[in-house]
């Protein structure tokens, strides 16, 4: 993994989430919230950036931008709200914004 002082570097999300030690990504949790977790994480101000969907009781998509820190406690980055995207093209295109170049998460 790369190191964590770097901002702006690429790396899988499988690399990523090595770091976090509880249920966020275990199989019944993602299967409960119905989450997808995205491929690419983008290391920017000293923790990992990456994109997470869920479906609500309503059966809707929505889009998140989290992050993972160097101790592995995830979060809603700070800047969002959960949910707050509607397309994940909108969450690409704030997470290219964010870091000052273009992005597939």
């Amino acid at each position: 993994m790369t190191a964590w002082t770097c901002s702006n570097q690429i790396d899988s999300i499988e690399n990523v989430k090595r770091k976090h030690k509880g249920h966020f990504f275990s199989p019944d949790t993602m299967r409960f919230f119905k989450s997808k977790v995205y491929e690419i994480a983008v290391l920017h101000e000293n923790k990992w950036l990456f994109g997470t969907s869920e479906k609500g009781p309503d059966n809707v998509r929505r889009y998140t931008l989290r992050t993972i820190d160097e101790n592995g406690t995830i979060d809603t980055i700070t800047m969002t709200e959960f949910g707050q995207f509607k397309t994940k093209a909108q969450l690409d295109r704030y997470v290219s914004k964010l870091i000052g170049r273009k992005i597939t998460l």
